[in-house]
């Protein structure tokens, strides 16, 4: 993922401005999770795919970097998964009137 944490800067990838309409990293994520632009888990899976888009439509799609950010992207579904399932267990409980 530290490909992802900052911007893609065109020294590091001529063109990329050119090729990419809307570009993503972790640090506008964390930046749009933190003035309330994403909100939800949707939202937030949204933003990550658009990293994994802009990935694939810059370097190709079966490339050594397609590779390693399809993994990610995997990874970081099945963690919002799993947090959506922990987050709405819990509220379900406490709505409820059950203690957790």
């Amino acid at each position: 993922s530290s490909v992802f944490r900052r911007p893609v800067r065109n020294e590091e990838a001529p063109g990329y401005a050119e090729r990419i309409d809307f570009p993503m990293d972790l640090s506008l994520i964390r930046r749009r999770i933190v003035t309330n632009n994403i909100q939800t888990y949707q939202a937030l899976h949204e933003a990550i795919g658009l990293i994994s888009h802009n990935c694939v439509k810059y370097n190709g799609a079966f490339t050594r970097i397609v590779v390693l950010t399809s993994v990610c992207v995997c990874v970081s579904v099945l963690n919002l998964s799993h947090l959506s399932l922990y987050y709405r267990t819990r509220v379900g409980l406490r709505s409820r009137g059950t203690r957790v």
